[in-house]
């Protein structure tokens, strides 16, 4: 299997006033299954229906000083589709098999 991806990130800082600056990040990330993702499948062999995690994240948020002190508040956002989640066939079994989640 190939998997390709290409994943950006960018960020901007604002100076709004001499000790204190707004900010903004987006990032993205890929992230392919595993060996042991891929080489358990409850059909035996492997795993060919499993597809790459691919997240997206936002942030923004204020920082500032004073003399000795600093502070920062922040809010984010972040998104994950096809998240590799772990599942067993039977409670009995203790093989561990993977598949990808919708959205979260």
């Amino acid at each position: 299997l190939t998997f390709t991806q290409f994943s950006p990130s960018a960020g901007i800082i604002y100076r709004a006033f001499e000790n204190s600056s707004l900010y903004a990040n987006y990032s993205s990330a890929f992230q392919t299954p595993s060996a042991n993702e891929l080489g358990n499948s409850p059909e035996g062999g492997f795993n060919r229906v499993l597809r790459p995690e691919r997240i997206r994240s936002f942030e923004a948020g204020c920082r500032t000083f004073f003399e000795n002190f600093f502070a920062e508040i922040a809010a984010f956002h972040f998104t994950a589709d096809n998240q590799l989640i772990p599942y067993q066939v039977s409670a009995a079994s203790d093989v561990t098999y993977f598949r990808n989640a919708g959205q979260t």
